[in-house]
């Protein structure tokens, strides 16, 4: 059986490839692939060809975001044939000290699609047990495909133990900060504001719910106003840039926590270490996600509004319109998915 899996070969250019897909390992499954979201580390790739120093070898396969339909299994395992599920893309190994303490996401010998192994812009990919997550019938497989940025919203603001009884602020409303603030008003928190560089992306976000959203060259000066003064108790950065993470540290309150879930595109970004510790604010790192799949569907399968995210689809053989698109955010694209017939 044949496998069309989409890799990037050079910067901006992809391609794909016909391949044999290999005989099942003891203990993996087989996934039809029905949709997969494009990523902001996706783009990162396809834009520059790697995140900071780290450059993949190319070529490289893309697509981490997916969901499917189970055509081949082991005997004994709890998903048969024909089951549809979200598949989460880290394998964790289970057995070293940082899986063993929970810490899935931070595994010494972990897989990840696209990094070490094959990635889900394709027809179909091998997985095991532990990536796979039932998904109800009442859940499209486009929805399906958000559970993993949702997973990362969760996971940020898990890490930061929040009280929703305070303010947080999220600074980027693209897919990630959006799932961040779906997260917080899901966890009942009031006060969520929103900032983006794009116009078209602050409508949205106030569409969607935020309690206020601002353009980014007013953000310091609205949220303060919003907060009196004081700042928010929380504040999520995905932007990963030196403003953007600068911004962040200007709006949170004094001993307020501060996420940084963006990726960065260089090795080093700068601080203001005074304004930081002056204000004695947290600073907690955010990698991806953590066990939170099961959740993730718990938590919003019946949530009409998170679909709403995905404003583009693309067939896996225009897979380059798609990336074209997002890389130059045309068309008011806030989330885009890839999809097979």
């Amino acid at each position: 059986m044949k496998n069309r899996i989409a890799r990037l070969v050079k910067v901006k250019k992809i391609k794909i490839f016909d391949e044999d897909i290999p005989e099942l390992k003891s203990g993996e499954i087989l996934v039809q692939i029905k949709a997969v979201g494009i990523c902001g580390s996706d783009m990162h790739y396809f834009l520059e060809g790697g995140i900071g120093s780290f450059k993949q070898d190319l070529p490289m396969d893309l697509g981490h975001e997916p969901a499917g339909v189970v055509v081949e299994s082991f005997v004994g395992s709890i998903f048969k044939k024909g089951e549809r599920v979200a598949i989460e893309p880290g394998r964790a190994c289970l057995s070293c000290m940082w899986c063993l303490k929970g810490k899935h996401n931070l595994c010494e010998k972990g897989i990840f699609m696209v990094t070490n192994s094959q990635g889900a812009f394709a027809d179909y990919v091998i997985v095991r047990e532990t990536q796979l997550a039932k998904i109800p019938k009442s859940m499209s497989y486009e929805k399906a495909t958000l559970m993993e940025p949702l997973g990362v919203g969760l996971h940020a603001v898990r890490l930061l133990q929040v009280d929703p009884f305070e303010s947080a602020a999220v600074i980027g409303s693209g897919p990630i900060g959006l799932s961040i603030m779906f997260v917080l008003k899901k966890l009942g928190f009031k006060d969520v504001y929103m900032v983006d560089k794009l116009q078209y992306r602050v409508r949205f976000a106030k569409k969607m719910g935020a309690t206020h959203a601002s353009m980014f060259k007013d953000a310091k000066e609205e949220i303060r106003k919003w907060t009196n003064e004081k700042g928010v108790r929380y504040v999520f950065d995905t932007g990963g840039t030196r403003d953007s993470i600068d911004l962040a540290v200007n709006v949170v309150g004094v001993s307020g926590s501060l996420a940084l879930v963006g990726i960065p595109v260089e090795d080093f970004v700068e601080i203001n270490p005074h304004k930081a510790r002056t204000k004695e604010i947290i600073i907690q790192n955010v990698r991806r996600s953590n066990q939170t799949l099961e959740d993730c569907i718990k938590l919003f399968s019946d949530d009409k509004n998170i679909e709403k995210m995905i404003t583009h689809k693309f067939r896996l053989k225009h897979i380059q319109k798609g990336f074209n698109m997002v890389g130059k955010y045309k068309n008011n694209v806030i989330k885009c998915v890839i999809f097979n017939d």
